[in-house]
C-alpha cells in the first residue's frame, strides 16, 4: 500500500480561459496561483491549504457540453463534479442569482446546489456536511 496518499489537485480542461477565470476567480473567490512552466496555456488556484485546481486551455474535444440539465442525477457520467465548502449557502444563492447563473438544489434535502462553469463542468457548492447525520 502507498502511504500518504492524499489529493493534491484536479485538473480540467476550459475552451476560454478568461470566462474560466471569471467564474472560479472572481465568482467562486479562488486565489490564482503560479503555474508551473508546462507547454499548455492554462491557469491554477489554490483551494484551501493542500488543494490545487488546474484548468488547461483545449478545443471542445473532452469538454462537456454546456447547457444541459444541470441536476446531476440527470445528466449520467456527466454527473462527475467538483464540489466546494462555502460559509453561507444562502449568501451564494444570491451572489449567483445576481450574476444569472442557475442553479438547482439537492435531491437529498442536504445543504447543496449545483451549478455549470463556462464549459458546462458540474460544480457543487455546499455549506460542509458537519451538521449531517448519517442513517445507521
Amino acid at each position: 500500500m502507498i502511504k500518504g496518499t492524499r489529493l493534491q489537485h484536479a485538473a480540467f480542461h476550459t475552451t476560454d480561459l478568461d470566462k474560466a477565470r471569471d467564474f472560479y476567480g472572481r465568482i467562486l473567490g479562488l486565489k490564482e496561483i503560479v503555474r508551473a512552466n508546462v507547454m499548455s496555456q492554462g491557469i491554477w488556484y489554490n483551494v484551501g491549504p493542500e488543494h490545487e485546481i488546474h484548468i488547461t486551455l483545449s478545443d471542445s474535444t473532452g469538454v462537456p457540453n454546456k447547457g444541459r440539465d444541470i441536476n446531476p442525477r440527470k445528466r449520467g457520467v456527466e454527473g462527475r463534479h467538483l464540489a466546494f465548502a462555502v460559509d453561507d449557502l444562502e449568501e451564494t444563492k444570491k451572489l449567483l442569482d445576481a450574476e444569472g447563473m442557475p442553479y438547482v438544489g439537492s435531491n437529498d434535502n442536504l445543504p447543496q446546489i449545483f451549478v455549470e462553469d463556462p464549459d458546462g463542468n458540474l460544480v457543487e457548492i455546499n455549506s460542509g456536511w458537519a451538521e449531517q447525520k448519517l442513517a445507521q
